[in-house]
């Protein structure tokens, strides 16, 4: 029988240095298309926020950023992180990825590092539209689905979402109108 693995335990095990490990270039990349897509000052949801690699800085640029995650050692670090970064405009939560339940109302969501992949596939209809339900009019998501074809997600280009652009790389952004 095929073992399903555990995301939130996953990391909890592995802890965030392996993650760290392509950190560098590939996080300025990302911040570089985030921002492109994203005003200054917006409020921004990230799932799976991990130890805050995308979350801390966002908020030093003025985003007011909401970050969750599912792994008790993430979230240990992120806050450990942030204390020392003195982010004032970060709130940070444990939230069930799949079932995301009082988080605020945001203009972006952020889905980085494949995190969106983490949600069962038969679940992820449904948490899509949560996700979208959070968000306040003309408001985006931004999904990093590393080499994946779009094809096998068709539910991201049907009556929910449409691409508005995206990027071989760093993902899909997604408007909800």
């Amino acid at each position: 029988m095929k073992q399903i693995l555990n995301i939130p335990s996953f990391y909890d095990r592995v802890g965030y240095r392996w993650l760290e490990k392509d950190e560098g270039n590939r996080t300025k990349k990302e911040l570089r298309y985030i921002t492109r897509e994203i005003p200054p000052g917006s409020q921004i949801i990230e799932c799976g926020c991990g130890y805050g690699r995308i979350a801390i800085p966002l908020s030093q640029m003025g985003y007011v950023v909401f970050a969750f995650d599912q792994s008790k050692i993430m979230l240990q670090e992120i806050k450990r992180r942030s204390a020392l970064t003195k982010t004032s405009n970060l709130a940070i939560a444990a939230v069930d990825l799949p079932n995301p339940e009082s988080l605020p109302e945001a203009d972006t969501i952020l889905f980085m590092w494949g995190t969106f992949a983490n949600i069962p596939k038969q679940k992820q209809l449904a948490a899509l539209r949560k996700y979208a339900s959070l968000l306040k009019p003309a408001g985006k998501t931004l999904l990093e689905l590393p080499d994946i074809d779009l094809k096998e997600y068709p539910q991201m280009t049907t009556d929910t979402t449409k691409v508005i652009s995206s990027s071989p790389n760093y993902g899909v952004v997604l408007n909800y109108s």
